[in-house]
């Protein structure tokens, strides 16, 4: 079964309280568009949000549920080691029968008029995995704005409890960054990610980097645990931090997330 225009995609924030850090927690942002049979199906809690947590260098896997689109998922800090990727998924907690498809359950023509069943434990929504390796990937998060331009996009601080970056894009470009397909899409995603990653280094040059910067409208980014995260990867990477001399946002965004250099063909090489 397949929808027409329906989309599904997953923001993760690091939730972690700074008073118990042995606890880790991330809270997934579920959200479904355009799939009007997944959301009617999640509101009566037939269907439901779930998120399987793994860490591969301890083998530590669990899988979380929630009724809520606003998940929080934890795990004690010893279990989970390096990289954790997270497999977020809507999926069918209560079976059901002979349920006949219409037009507006936002399925595409093909379905439209046929009878299906849902067993319990099938998956009918599959978010692409995340892999939560740096901080700062994981502050971003990415919205469709229709008032940029076609390839625009738009960093900003959301300075909430949490902290993060709201990166707008035109909703054709956030269409695919979600879903990319083929390695022309997944280049351009990755260089929207670091140009959202510049962006987001300048805005904090701009706003935490001079403490006697009495037009800023923040307060000291050493009370944010967000930025404190974020300061001792940008330390481990042996580079300055927003606030000290030498900063370059380009240069510590691609240390993060670097460019890859693509495989070049030999017909190519012979030119």
């Amino acid at each position: 079964m397949s929808f027409d225009i329906g989309l599904y995609t997953v923001d993760l924030t690091d939730v972690t309280s700074p008073q118990n850090k042995e606890i880790k927690k991330v809270r997934a942002e579920h959200r479904i568009e355009n799939a009007g049979l997944i959301s009617r199906m999640l509101d009566n809690r037939t269907f439901a949000y779930g998120c399987a947590v793994a860490s591969p260098l301890t083998g530590y896997r669990k899988f979380f549920s929630s009724d809520d689109a606003n998940q929080e998922i934890f795990w004690h800090g010893d279990a989970v080691l390096g990289s954790i990727v997270f497999s977020p998924i809507i999926f069918c907690q209560k079976s059901v029968s002979n349920y006949v498809l219409s037009r507006d359950d936002g399925v595409c023509d093909f379905w439209i008029g046929k009878s299906v069943n849902f067993q319990v434990g099938a998956k009918v929504a599959i978010s692409s995995p995340y892999t939560m390796s740096s901080s700062l990937h994981s502050l971003l998060r990415f919205c469709a704005n229709e008032s940029l331009s076609p390839g625009q996009i738009h960093a900003r601080i959301c300075a909430d409890t949490n902290f993060r970056f709201d990166i707008d894009i035109n909703p054709d470009i956030y269409r695919l960054i979600c879903n990319p397909r083929g390695e022309n899409e997944l280049s351009l995603k990755r260089a929207v990610i670091i140009n959202a990653m510049t962006a987001c280094f300048s805005l904090l040059a701009k706003n935490y980097g001079d403490i006697d910067n009495d037009l800023s409208d923040y307060s000291s980014w050493e009370e944010i645990p967000n930025l404190v995260t974020l300061s001792a990867e940008v330390k481990s990477l042996d580079l300055p931090l927003w606030d000290e001399d030498g900063f370059s946002p380009e240069k510590t965004a691609t240390a993060i997330y670097p460019y890859t250099i693509p495989m070049i063909s030999d017909a190519h090489d012979s030119e």
